[in-house]
């Protein structure tokens, strides 16, 4: 999880220097969309219990990135 954070950091400090904006909608519904395409349209539900690691991290990754730019631009 270290290693999602500090991706999440980065991601949050070029967004801030480029100017990008997250709103609440971004937290809530990135990272049900990011599992849902992980799942359906790549079909990691093929892979089974893996594949469902693999999309359950990549929605982590997406709700920690999202949620710190929000809180980012709160300050």
């Amino acid at each position: 999880m270290g290693t999602i954070g500090r991706y999440a950091d980065i991601f949050v400090q070029g967004c801030l220097a480029s100017g990008r904006r997250a709103h609440w909608w971004d937290v809530v519904f990135r990272p049900g969309f990011h599992l849902l395409k992980a799942l359906v349209l790549r079909a990691g539900v093929l892979d089974g219990v893996r594949g469902l690691c693999v999309a359950g991290l990549g929605a982590v990754y997406v709700q920690r990135k999202w949620g710190r730019l929000y809180l980012a631009q709160q300050e």
